[in-house]
């Protein structure tokens, strides 16, 4: 059976345009296009940079740019936040007050505060997406996790979403403030809709075993966690759509993403072709086990470097 890089390619689609957002330790990308993806990276920190640098020395992408900025609703200067723990810096400051309000009293508490604390304060560049890809780019497919700053991002991804240019978002949503002045997922979620993109999911951290935190009860705490957004209407080109459609079925949503194909002139064959082609190869069995029985907390962290 050929490769979803050739059933593409006979089809006359030959480039991907992915974007990462916080792409600390490892690159979000589209499984068997690596090949013909044109990749923008965006990490603010200096020492994360560096590591991004060094792990995608050499890389199977036809194109990778690594942009050691950070992205916000214009262009400027800005305070970063570096944690203790890497994976939680964010241009905000960490909201001790309410997180504490809300996590306080489990055991686990203290280390999930130290790994927020902000550890180190530096100045970074900001940019926008509109200015960077000068409001003219399809985009194919965008992840942002950035700690609390995906609104701003986004508005300054105005442009892109107003004519769709951008047709899948990953974007991490909170449900509770962890940091200060942080939108929630209805801000976003209302923000993306005016532009007419439409919630595929809202992925949160599941419940836990009461035991694996010392709690005499069972807890439930879900702060964070991933929404993924589609363009609603139908793309002009049937290649977007054809696309869009893979990038969605490769992010679990398999009857969406027939939907979508069966928009095109594709015929059921083809369209069954590519489904099983780009299936969600990502995740084994032993992680889906580990995503059932770990704290939230260390799902994030595991996550963050290269779970």
């Amino acid at each position: 059976m050929q490769s979803l890089y050739n059933a593409l390619l006979k089809l006359g689609i030959n480039n991907f345009v992915i974007v990462d957002v916080g792409a600390k330790g490892q690159i979000e990308t589209i499984n068997g296009v690596e090949s013909i993806s044109e990749i923008h990276a965006f990490e603010p920190n200096p020492i994360e940079f560096a590591l991004l640098e060094n792990n995608y020395a050499k890389h199977a992408y036809n194109k990778l740019q690594l942009n050691c900025v950070g992205l916000a609703a214009s262009i400027g200067k800005s305070s970063f936040m570096i944690s203790n723990n890497t994976a939680m810096s964010s241009l905000l400051k960490p909201d001790l007050k309410n997180y504490k309000k809300h996590f306080g009293n489990y055991k686990a508490y203290q280390y999930w505060e130290n790994c927020i604390e902000t550890a180190e304060e530096i100045e970074i560049t900001l940019d926008t997406l509109d200015h960077y890809f000068r409001a003219n780019k399809p985009i194919d497919y965008i992840k942002i996790d950035t700690q609390g700053a995906e609104l701003a991002i986004l508005k300054g991804a105005e442009k892109l979403l107003q004519q769709g240019l951008i047709k899948v978002l990953k974007v991490e949503v909170a449900t509770v403030a962890t940091y200060e002045h942080q939108p929630l997922f209805s801000d976003i979620d209302i923000y993306l809709r005016q532009y007419n993109y439409i919630l595929v999911d809202f992925l949160t951290y599941r419940e836990n075993p009461s035991y694996l935190l010392g709690e005499d009860q069972e807890i439930h705490f879900a702060p964070s966690g991933d929404a993924i957004y589609c363009y609603a209407p139908n793309s002009v080109s049937a290649i977007e759509n054809i696309k869009k459609g893979i990038i969605i079925n490769q992010l679990g949503y398999v009857s969406l993403a027939l939907h979508i194909l069966e928009s095109t002139s594709l015929s059921k064959t083809e369209i069954s072709d590519l489904i099983l082609k780009s299936k969600n190869k990502r995740h084994k069995k032993w992680k889906k086990i580990a995503k059932d029985i770990l704290p939230p907390v260390l799902i994030k962290l595991l996550k963050k470097s290269k779970f």
